[in-house]
């Protein structure tokens, strides 16, 4: 279901009763629709392992915004991917993700990938991230920033650091960041 409804889906969400008989499901890539909430039918996919919302593989390039811009997750948005272990939300115009997106996951996730959503920022993920009480293994946060932009390099203050020890992450990665200083607590959590 991967390039196949484009954002003039917007409002009507996802093939819900299509997804409901995929019963043995373990992973599913999807288009990324505006503001979209994952529903009922999500938390009942009991074998859905991992979910990939992404504008990588979107031919022609260029036409990525078409078929991958979600811009906000709500508090709501996530909340019936109980299942889900791996989530990516990579290159999909993501632009700001709720202080408790995270919350509704009661397992520990071994993977969350949101790279190349360059509005979002790494403040606005670690601050999200918060809400993940569960524990992470991986995060990948790859080119969050426009690494063309005039702007300031990016400091990983204390704050963020914090956001990201209680995780208990086994790996990260945050390349392409214009990263000028990292606080060292992020270091010290992760040896």
């Amino acid at each position: 279901m991967y390039q196949t409804t484009g954002t003039f889906n917007e409002g009507k969400g996802y093939a819900e009763k299509a997804i409901a008989k995929l019963t043995n499901l373990e992973e599913l890539w999807l288009d990324g629709l505006p503001n979209a909430t994952f529903g009922e039918v999500f938390r009942n996919l009991t074998t859905l392992k991992t979910l990939k919302i992404s504008g990588e593989k979107v031919e022609p390039p260029w036409l990525f915004n078409e078929f991958c811009m979600i811009g906000v997750i709500g508090k709501n948005s996530l909340s019936n991917l109980i299942n889900v272990k791996r989530l990516t939300i990579s290159n999909c115009g993501l632009k700001e993700i709720h202080s408790d997106a995270f919350s509704s996951f009661t397992q520990r996730l071994e993977l969350l990938d949101l790279s190349y959503n360059t509005e979002l920022g790494i403040r606005n993920v670690t601050t999200s991230l918060n809400s993940l009480k569960s524990g992470l293994d991986e995060l990948i946060i790859d080119n969050l920033v426009n690494t063309y932009s005039l702007s300031c390099d990016l400091k990983l203050t204390e704050e963020m650091a914090e956001n990201l020890a209680d995780l208990n992450l086994t790996k990260i990665s945050i390349r392409l960041n214009k990263i000028k200083s990292i606080n060292e607590k992020l270091l010290e959590a992760h040896k």
